[in-house]
């Protein structure tokens, strides 16, 4: 990947591994997570770009598609819809976009999915201070 998707910036990896590639995400402007800046890290297995990498947000993130313990994100390009022609940079420009549009009936925590099924702006107006941890 020559250079990140808009918003999103590497950080550098401690470790030297090329199979963990660690990125601070900044919030969509318009959206809940406007004011944050959201570490997550992607895990390439052996097998990759034959299978999808994996995702992980480290900051605190209350999202009906990032589970609250651990950080994993559950969005379908991570899941049925990949492909080896899949980007690095598309999927987290994807990641990216779940921010913008989350995927309540596909939860991987429960109480935020519920809420958002609510409504986004009403979600946003009484819960916006929670969302970003």
């Amino acid at each position: 990947m020559t250079s990140p998707p808009e918003g999103v910036t590497f950080v550098p990896n401690e470790e030297e591994t090329l199979m963990e590639i660690y990125v601070d995400m900044q919030g969509p402007v318009g959206t809940p997570y406007e004011e944050g800046v959201f570490r997550l890290k992607l895990v390439l297995s052996r097998n990759y770009p034959h299978s999808p990498p994996r995702a992980f947000f480290f900051t605190n993130i209350y999202h009906p598609n990032v589970a609250w313990s651990g950080g994993d994100v559950c969005v379908d390009v991570l899941k049925r819809s990949w492909s080896a022609d899949i980007t690095l940079g598309h999927t987290l420009q994807v990641i990216r976009c779940l921010l913008i549009v989350p995927f309540p009936e596909s939860s991987l925590n429960d109480e935020a999915g519920r809420l958002f099924m609510l409504g986004y702006a009403e979600v946003r107006g009484e819960r916006g201070v929670i969302w970003a941890g």
